[in-house]
């Protein structure tokens, strides 16, 4: 069997979470969700997506519910991708602070909210065309705190963009020496390099959540250098029966 590329699942389920106690993100959707009268908190599920030669990726899914008990109807799905577990929830988490301030543009006009990036009536992703609300002068408003929070989060999308295009280029690149490893003139394990360690203070702020069972651990033969050692989930895990936790301060629901 070849070790480079042997049979394994497409994706494997490793996160569930409401990301009660995150910061960053997260924390913020909450907010914007007990403003527009929502009930629920959000819900995040994150699948690892394989990829070959070291480059571990995420995929998040938020889910947003109905006002019913357990209710299991969505009134918003959205996305998101990173290279850990937390990046992959907090992406998703923008993606909805994007489109449902862009939703609910007039009824935010005149909160907090405000200046918060939304996507377009159009856009897609929710995310790489996020535009922000021209500054007016108000009373007490921070103008040096909008203008630099702006600038972050384009920064922010703009160095998203470039870590994807990056990564798919070195995908790309590392096919190349592939031959050779497998004639055996390289070693194998130089198309596995080691994973990012980040700095003390950068690292993505926690999600906590659930770690569902995963799948039965590979043959020894199977195994890859730096990827995943389980085998394919059993098809329930995916479809696990939600218990819904209630937002703090429910004032009212959003009309549709």
């Amino acid at each position: 069997m070849d070790r480079l590329f042997h049979p394994r699942p497409t994706k494997q389920l490793v996160r569930l979470t409401k990301a009660v106690d995150a910061t960053g993100f997260p924390a913020i959707l909450v907010d914007l969700l007990t403003r527009l009268g929502y009930r629920w908190y959000p819900e995040y599920t994150v699948y690892e997506d394989y990829r070959e030669f070291n480059q571990e990726q995420y995929h998040a899914e938020v889910r947003i519910f109905d006002q019913q008990n357990n209710s299991e109807t969505e009134l918003h799905l959205f996305h998101g991708i990173g290279v850990t577990v937390e990046m992959a929830v907090h992406d998703a988490a923008y993606t909805a602070i994007a489109r449902l301030r862009g939703e609910y543009s007039s009824r935010l006009e005149h909160t907090a909210f405000r200046y918060i990036p939304y996507a377009p009536d159009g856009d897609e992703t929710g995310y790489y065309t996020a535009v922000c609300t021209p500054y007016v002068l108000r009373r007490y408003d921070p103008q040096v705190l909008v203008q630099y929070t702006q600038a972050l989060d384009r920064t922010a999308r703009a160095l998203a963009v470039e870590l994807h295009a990056t990564r798919a280029h070195l995908y790309d690149a590392m096919t190349q020496p592939l031959p050779a490893v497998r004639s055996r003139i390289h070693p194998e394990y130089i198309l596995y390099p080691r994973r990012t360690e980040m700095p003390a203070g950068l690292d993505w702020p926690a999600v906590g959540g659930r770690i569902p069972p995963r799948g039965p651990l590979l043959p020894v033969r199977d195994r890859v250098l730096h990827q995943s050692v389980h085998g394919a989930q059993d098809s329930p895990s995916e479809s696990a029966r939600r218990c819904h936790l209630q937002l703090p301060r429910v004032s009212g629901f959003p009309r549709r």
